[in-house]
Order: structure tokens, then C-alpha cells, then sequence
């Protein structure tokens, strides 16, 4: 099954908007976070499943990029899993491909692009009107995701005990 998720948020400084939408992102100069896999430092550009997944969707000095994930090499890490400091540096063990992420797998997911991002690649996020978010807020979503699967499962158990007493 091929992933569904087809863009990813971006955050930048409003007055660098401009360029980065006409000559594109490149790693080596935007990377602002890191993770080792084996044994090698590798760099990356933080974004999101979601505009809201950031505490900077109200802050003024920065602008949303919606970004195509086509071609792009992009892993998933769950930031609750990480104590926040200057020098972020991530465990690859606790990440997966994006292809491999399924919504609603991480309470806080975040996403490490390892790619340059060209510029066909990138448009100014509408916050009024865009292409439609596959979710809202991710932390929410997941808090869902997990309140139907218990419901679910008790729903089973139930169904099962009640089954079970009447043979």
C-alpha cells in the first residue's frame, strides 16, 4: 500500500519566504536538526504532518511552506520521546521512513527531511484556503485513534463474554 501522505509543513522566517519558494531548500545550508545512523552524523530539516503540530502556527516572524513529499527522502520521529535541547540530535533507532508511517502512530510526530527541496516542490501554506489537511492536529488525531481502539476492543470483549456464557 502506498502512503497517503502527500504534503508535509515547513516553518520559516518570513523575511527568507521569497527566495526559498523560488530557488528551493537546500539541506546543507537549512538543515537544523541531526540523528546518527550508524555510526554517521546525518542532517535534516524539521517539518510537520500538520501546520498545528508547531508551537510557531501563531508566531508571527514565521511563515508555513507546504511542501510535496514526492522524491524526498524524509524520516518519522516521535518528539515525546525526545528531551528538547540547543543541539538537537535524534535516535535513528526510534524512527521509521515516512513510507512507513501510519497516521496516528506517534502521539507527536515530526518529520526530518534529508533531502535539498526543490523549488516545484514548495508553496506558500493558505491558511484559509488550501488543500485540505489530512488531519488537523496530530496529537489529537492520535488521542482518537486510541480512545476508538479501546472502545473497540472492549466492545469485543463484551460481544465475546456474552457469546461465551450463552453456549
Amino acid at each position: 500500500m502506498q502512503n497517503k501522505i502527500r504534503n508535509l509543513y515547513l516553518y520559516v522566517k518570513k523575511e527568507e519566504i521569497k527566495n526559498l519558494i523560488k530557488y528551493g531548500i537546500k539541506l546543507s545550508e537549512f538543515s537544523n536538526v541531526s540523528f546518527i545512523h550508524s555510526g554517521i552524523t546525518k542532517k535534516g530539516i524539521l517539518a510537520y504532518l500538520s501546520p498545528k503540530d508547531s508551537d510557531k502556527y501563531f508566531n508571527d516572524n514565521y511563515d508555513i511552506l507546504r511542501i510535496k513529499t514526492d522524491n524526498l527522502n524524509i524520516f518519522v520521529h516521535n518528539s515525546s520521546l525526545v528531551i528538547q535541547n540547543e543541539n538537537i540530535v535524534f535516535n535513528y533507532d526510534n524512527m521509521c521512513n515516512l513510507k512507513d508511517y501510519t497516521l496516528g502512530d506517534y502521539i507527536n510526530p515530526e518529520l526530518i527531511i534529508c533531502s535539498t527541496i526543490f523549488p516545484d516542490c514548495i508553496y506558500k501554506y493558505n491558511r484559509i484556503i488550501d488543500v485540505p489537511l489530512l488531519i488537523d492536529n496530530s496529537k489529537e488525531f492520535y488521542i482518537q485513534k486510541e480512545i476508538e481502539l479501546e472502545n473497540e476492543k472492549r466492545s469485543y470483549d463484551f460481544t465475546y463474554n456474552k457469546i461465551k456464557e450463552n453456549i
